[in-house]
């Protein structure tokens, strides 16, 4: 029988790449403008994991999410382990390639963390690649 979290090892194995996680806390502007700040918290770190292209194959998950709008056309998924701390109302996350200038921010929809036998042995997150590129 083959377990998730073998699964995911296969899969991190044959495609997966070391992935610089960052993190930073939200501030905000006054209450008269929108003005969004982040600050870098604490240090980097690099895990291993997988970048996905979004499915469009008519039925499928992804292809839903791209006909209700949640997600667009150049988005993509990264696949790791399910311990990675990714949601927290203080903190939010970007996450590149090693190496790489591309950074992606989590889309708001959510992630995905399939349970079994109460345990979460894999994340899927849906991410959008950041315009601005002064994060890297």
């Amino acid at each position: 029988m083959v377990l998730p979290h073998d699964g995911l090892r296969y899969i991190t194995k044959v495609t997966g790449e070391p992935i610089r996680f960052r993190y930073y806390t939200e501030g905000i502007g006054s209450v008269w403008d929108d003005e969004r700040t982040l600050t870098k918290s604490g240090n980097d770190f690099y895990i291993s994991g997988t970048f996905l292209e979004i499915n469009t194959t008519k039925g499928s998950d992804d292809s839903v999410l791209l006909e209700q709008g949640r997600i667009k056309h150049g988005d993509t998924k990264l696949i790791i382990s399910g311990g990675i701390l990714t949601t927290s109302g203080a903190l939010v996350f970007t996450a590149s390639k090693s190496g790489a200038d591309i950074v992606y921010e989590e889309i708001e929809i959510g992630g995905h963390a399939p349970s079994y036998y109460g345990q979460n042995a894999y994340k899927i997150i849906y991410m959008r690649q950041l315009q601005t590129g002064s994060l890297t």
